[in-house]
């Protein structure tokens, strides 16, 4: 018999006392009732009856992974599922790989923990029938042995199916240890297209202002064909819903990929990679074979799930280190000298015309006081202006002479950088050569 939510027991494993009562105030407003404990001290009473446990990966006492660990020791039929945050993905898929049935990332999103709750539920549920069906059939004879084997070749296709998912989990985590997407995509790829026997596989990676910065395909067993972005076609209308697609007829769908169709390809499954209702990616699985995903809705969701987090950092990441590399080039091609100094006028980081005016390698500059390179001498110069002005705190300016420099008309300028009101702790200086721009500037 299937129990009730209110019958359900759950219990919150949460040191956070705002998110836990956020999280029993979720389910009891859906019928469902949560016990909470704020630590593993607390919690341990409570693991061999619980039906599902909600458990934050950093506790105060003890690791997530461990409590869950123990968890799964005293009672194996219960379900979990992980609190993380993104820096804590390593350890979510370790988790997974624990037994955990699915995570929530920080802030928690009511609708996706309803919907890892019920699946989890059910799941378990699921487990107890099979079990309590096993026991009824061992003590029967002749005929019901075949009821008997066909429970067992059940239970076979489910631990074959964990065995598969924990493979996925596995990929997934090693493939995006080096934040770069498209390779990540690569070795991904084939492991999804093996779970699901499809003929290709293609992902879309779609970058922060929601185009599409690369595509990685993979194909076995079908000449490869060209998936474009046509208007109106599957790419578009999951990036407009955020639902996924199962074609089980390519033949019978509107505005079918005609490259597809000339291949072949009878059945397409596309679904997209998302988080916090952006997509980063979108998954394409075509086979020779028509309905040829059913009942891959799971493996499938449960890879892009996993994926889509990854995946955002990553792109993230990629974005941000071209936005530096460009910044950089733009700074070093500037013709004015300059460079980052903290508050005792030490360089954080210069750019190439300042590291040519002091007749320095670029890389040698960082940790070098700016000073002795601009005026050339190893101790502090009475008056220097580099220290006044960085102590006055003030955005400042002076045209002087230097000598070991070999600049007649240096023009220097000073701007803080404020990290909070009153408090410096950064500077730029700026250096000009003004002969130097004199005479480019004059008429030619």
């Amino acid at each position: 018999m299937l129990l009730t939510e209110s019958k359900h027991k759950i219990l919150i494993i949460e040191d956070d006392k705002s998110l836990a009562a956020s999280l029993s105030d979720i389910l009891a407003d859906h019928g469902y009732q949560a016990d909470v404990a704020e630590n593993y001290a607390i919690a341990r009473t409570h693991l061999t009856s619980t039906h599902l446990a909600i458990i934050d990966l950093q506790l105060p006492d003890m690791p997530g992974t461990e409590l869950l660990r123990e968890l799964k020791e005293v009672n194996p039929e219960a379900e979990a599922l992980i609190i993380t945050a993104y820096a804590d993905m390593q350890t979510a898929v370790d988790a997974l790989n624990l037994g955990a049935f699915g995570y929530l990332r920080k802030p928690v999103n009511p609708d996706r923990v309803l919907l890892l709750l019920k699946r989890a539920l059910e799941k378990r549920q699921m487990v107890l029938e099979i079990k309590r069906r096993e026991q009824e059939i061992k003590g029967l004879t002749g005929f019901t042995g075949n009821i008997l084997n066909e429970r067992i070749r059940l239970l076979e296709q489910a631990r074959q199916r964990e065995e598969r998912l924990s493979k996925l989990y596995y990929g997934i985590s090693l493939s995006f240890r080096e934040l770069i997407p498209a390779e990540a995509a690569r070795m991904l790829l084939p492991l999804i297209a093996e779970e699901t026997k499809a003929n290709c596989v293609s992902l879309n990676l779609i970058g922060t202002d929601r185009k599409i910065i690369e595509r990685v395909e993979s194909f076995k067993g079908i000449e490869p064909f060209k998936i474009g972005t046509r208007v109106g076609g599957t790419r578009d209308e999951v990036s407009r819903t955020l639902r996924p697609i199962i074609i089980s007829d390519l033949e019978k769908y509107p505005n079918p990929n005609p490259y597809a169709l000339a291949r072949g390809v009878k059945s397409v499954f596309v679904y997209p990679l998302i988080v916090d209702d952006i997509v980063y990616g979108i998954l394409f699985l075509s086979s020779l074979k028509r309905n040829a995903f059913a009942g891959m809705e799971q493996i499938v969701a449960s890879f892009a799930d996993l994926c889509a987090i990854p995946l955002r950092q990553s792109i993230i990441h990629m974005e941000a280190d071209r936005a530096r590399k460009a910044w950089e080039a733009t700074v070093n091609a500037m013709r004015v000298g300059i460079a980052i100094v903290d508050a005792d006028l030490n360089i954080i980081q210069a750019n190439k015309t300042m590291a040519d005016m002091v007749r320095l390698p670029r890389k040698d500059l960082p940790g070098k006081k700016i000073c002795t390179l601009i005026h050339g001498h190893a101790e502090q110069l009475p008056g220097c202006p580099m220290e006044k002005f960085c102590k006055s705190g003030e955005a400042s300016s002076i045209v002087m002479r230097e000598d070991f420099l070999n600049i007649n008309r240096l023009e220097l300028r000073i701007v803080p950088i404020h990290s909070s009101p009153g408090e410096s702790v950064r500077f730029v200086h700026i250096c000009r050569d003004l002969d130097i721009f004199r005479s480019e500037d004059k008429p030619k």
